[in-house]
């Protein structure tokens, strides 16, 4: 997924700050999802492409989601004290916080190819 696709999908020249958005987007959809990412050549991969582009432009719409996810290994540190978990390190992302970063448009898609974890379910309201 490139520039050069959102471009094509949306009409509009991309984010100044794409990557940092893709790479954002790709690991809090390893958050939302069992599986694997998808090939190229899976059929799911345009689909989830569309979604990884949704997800880029709700990120950018709204820069807040982005910037309170953070590493973390659970544990806690007063001073030179610390005391930690067996936890190893990575992303502190629970399931309530993945649904309330997850753009509706990216959700109706990754729901539609089943890519998302039981349990993850948008927090997003439709209005029609």
């Amino acid at each position: 997924m490139t520039e050069a696709d959102y471009l094509s999908y949306f009409g509009e020249t991309a984010p100044s700050n794409f990557d940092r958005l893709k790479y954002i987007t790709l690991m809090l959809f390893n958050q939302a999802s069992p599986q694997p990412f998808p090939e190229e050549d899976d059929l799911e991969y345009a689909d989830f492409e569309k979604a990884v582009l949704e997800q880029i432009k709700y990120f950018n719409e709204n820069p807040d989601l982005t910037e309170s996810m953070r590493y973390d290994d659970g544990g806690a540190s007063l001073g030179k004290f610390s005391e930690g978990n067996n936890n190893k390190k990575g992303m502190a992302i629970s399931v309530s916080d993945v649904k309330k970063r997850l753009s509706p448009n990216a959700y109706m898609i990754l729901d539609a190819i089943g890519y998302l974890y039981q349990g993850v379910e948008s927090e997003c309201v439709y209005y029609g």
